[in-house]
């Protein structure tokens, strides 16, 4: 495996975005790089990094807290404040981590504008929130990896769930569901 120099891969993307130093797609890739690098440093507790991380992608609200604080740090690290992220996320720590490790374009639905809303579903890339007794289609989408990972992780919770089905009805830690149907249409 070719080595990761992580100075040069700033230089690289700061000379490719003259005028702002990284889109979010790109800081969001640069923090999860910074997460894992410094796990594999710290290897000696692997294990419990992988709890954590595991914890905060279900949603605990101790492990949510930590990776924002480090994202947080990466974000000043990297004098990436500026840096301009979708519209459905309340800020850019909230954004970085929905977008790696949270509930992506979903976690929208657990705002106070859609407290009255009843259902989401995603169905391949596409998110859906029932507004007004109608679903209705969301700008955001979920690309296929992000979605497997998703799905894993809240399965966690119901482990007698199968991973291979089509359709699955997940639950988060306060019992809300949300339905991922793993079509592409």
């Amino acid at each position: 495996m070719e080595k990761f120099y992580l100075d040069s891969y700033i230089s690289r993307e700061i000379k490719k975005k003259p005028g702002s130093l990284f889109s979010f797609e790109t800081l969001c890739k640069l923090i999860n790089l910074e997460f894992q690098q410094e796990w594999e440093e710290d290897n000696k507790d692997i294990q419990r990094m992988l709890s954590i991380q595991k914890n905060a992608i279900i949603g605990f609200n101790k492990e949510v807290i930590f990776f924002k604080s480090k994202i947080k740090y990466f974000v000043k690290k990297h004098n990436a404040g500026g840096t301009e992220f979708p519209k459905w996320y309340k800020n850019l720590e909230e954004a970085i981590y929905h977008e790696n490790w949270g509930l992506a374009g979903i976690a929208e639905w657990f705002s106070k504008e859609y407290s009255e809303s009843s259902s989401c579903k995603v169905i391949g890339d596409r998110i859906y929130f029932q507004e007004k007794g109608k679903m209705v289609l969301k700008p955001q989408k979920i690309r296929q990896e992000r979605r497997e990972q998703l799905v894993r992780a809240f399965l966690l919770l119901t482990p007698e769930e199968r991973l291979d089905k089509d359709f699955h009805e997940l639950y988060t830690l306060d019992g809300t569901r949300i339905t991922v149907f793993r079509g592409t249409q």
